[in-house]
């Protein structure tokens, strides 16, 4: 296979690009006899229409390649922000009075524990992109088949 695979062909290759963060490699990263590490993942979702015309979709374009359109209404950054703030309350819960230390990733790729929380703690990249596409054998009422295919081809 060459150049960008076609949709069809990237189902062996979807699962090695998906970021892990709970593989062996990533958790041998956070062992330290000195510390326990606390990790936490929440996935923001995207409000959506349940219908092919939804304004959230992933689809291909002329090349073969995939194209995600996400558009983050103010609902979707308030629950965002809830969730953000659900995930410190249970990192506190979990501490209880624990000192902590929170880590902060650089631009290098490297990164730091410090005892003030980031800035941001979301990830950059999309994750499970299609998870909030309604699946379905109805175009009116999904925006993907059963099998995955977008009805909108």
């Amino acid at each position: 296979m060459s150049g960008n695979p076609q949709p069809t062909e990237s189902y062996d290759v979807l699962y090695r690009i998906l970021p892990d963060a709970s593989s062996p490699e990533a958790v041998a990263t956070y062992q330290d006899p000195d510390y326990v590490v606390i990790m936490l993942h929440s996935m923001g979702e995207f409000l959506g229409e349940r219908s092919a015309n939804s304004w959230n979709y992933v689809t291909t374009n002329t090349r073969g390649e995939a194209e995600v359109y996400i558009q983050m209404k103010e609902i979707d950054r308030q629950f965002w922000d809830a969730m953000d703030k659900t995930t410190y309350d249970v990192m506190h819960a979990i501490a209880g009075d624990a000192p902590l230390e929170y880590q902060h990733n650089n631009p290098d790729g490297s990164f730091t524990w410090e005892k003030s929380p980031p800035d941001n703690i979301r990830n950059q990249g999309l994750v499970h992109e299609a998870g909030t596409l309604w699946m379905g054998d109805d175009p009116a009422t999904s925006v993907t088949a059963l099998n995955g295919q977008m009805h909108r081809y």
